[in-house]
């Protein structure tokens, strides 16, 4: 007998108004002309560390893995943007999370800042922890 599976876009209460659950495939809008301010509500913008200089293959322990037989694996990114209701993290810190959460986003220009060329906004309830560099 298969066992009944939990989704956690079912559980409630939901922290945050802005819910990236539908959106976690493809990329996000390219900005082009505009720069990013800020982030509303729990979301998270962080740039991707974990890839190689093509921002297409995951680098694991010096070893390429193809970006395409990656699909659930841990991403690590470091945080650039959070919204005023993030409580747990803040720019600068890394996060680990699983690869299949988030919308990915490219070529966005943030005030002030860097320009994120392989990056994902998410939820912070998606996130499964924060990470130092060993």
């Amino acid at each position: 007998m298969k066992q009944p599976q939990a989704s956690i876009d079912l559980l409630t209460p939901k922290r945050g108004l802005i819910d990236l659950a539908d959106h976690s495939k493809g990329d996000g809008p390219l900005l082009v002309g505009y720069e990013l301010d800020e982030v509303f509500d729990d979301i998270i913008l962080a740039v991707y560390v974990d890839t190689d200089d093509t921002g297409d293959n995951l680098v694991r322990d010096g070893i390429v893995i193809p970006g395409n037989a990656a699909d659930r694996a841990w991403r690590i990114a470091r945080v650039v943007k959070v919204g005023p209701n993030c409580i747990q993290v803040e720019p600068g810190k890394h996060i680990i999370f699983p690869n299949e959460f988030g919308v990915r986003a490219s070529n966005i220009k943030i005030t002030g800042g860097e320009t994120i060329k392989q990056g994902v906004f998410l939820n912070e309830q998606r996130i499964f922890g924060t990470c130092d560099v060993a």
